[in-house]
């Protein structure tokens, strides 16, 4: 992944979105929609989910809490109150963000599709990105996101969703 936007054009793709076997893809879909929605920050990543799921109003709602991206700890997310066919709850907390860091806060009782059991999962990301792939794991928690004075935690009880795997495009000069 060129993260200097000096070899690709930056316009990433939402290529696949995997379910990792704990929700619907019907479920899948509404937290997807409902991270764009609340999500504040439009940057390549939500632009890229926004534009695959065909949402032309992106960030149109105010999340309970939200904690922006940022470099130093990977990862993003929103807590909203939204009742979905999955939470079956008033609030839902959605978090996006590297793999090595997300994965490494799931919950072990967690039941993954078993193709996608931990050391399998983890392999198939590696062989992802040395195609030259981005990939990043969306999860929910039960707990609600806290800034915790602009150094947010990680919930420790993530439930993966998804594997949602991005391409972009070299540049011409760059060939």
């Amino acid at each position: 992944l060129d993260k200097t936007g000096t070899l690709t054009t930056k316009n990433l793709i939402l290529e696949q979105a995997i379910n990792l076997g704990t929700v619907t893809d019907i479920e899948q879909n509404q937290i997807l929609d409902i991270l764009i929605n609340y999500s504040s920050e439009l940057n390549s990543t939500t632009q890229a989910i926004a534009t695959s799921r065909q949402i032309s109003n992106p960030a149109s709602q105010k999340p309970l809490v939200e904690i922006p991206f940022n470099s130093s700890y990977k990862w993003s997310g929103v807590s909203v109150e939204q009742k979905t066919d999955y939470t079956k709850f008033k609030n839902i907390n959605i978090i996006i963000g590297a793999s090595d860091i997300i994965i490494n806060h799931f919950k072990t009782t967690q039941n993954l599709t078993p193709q996608y059991q931990n050391q399998d999962l983890t392999l198939h990301i590696s062989t992802l990105q040395n195609q030259g792939l981005r990939c990043l794991i969306l999860a929910t928690s039960n707990q609600t996101l806290d800034l915790n004075n602009n150094q947010p935690i990680l919930p420790n009880d993530l439930e993966l969703i998804s594997l949602l795997v991005f391409s972009d495009q070299i540049r011409d000069e760059a060939k």
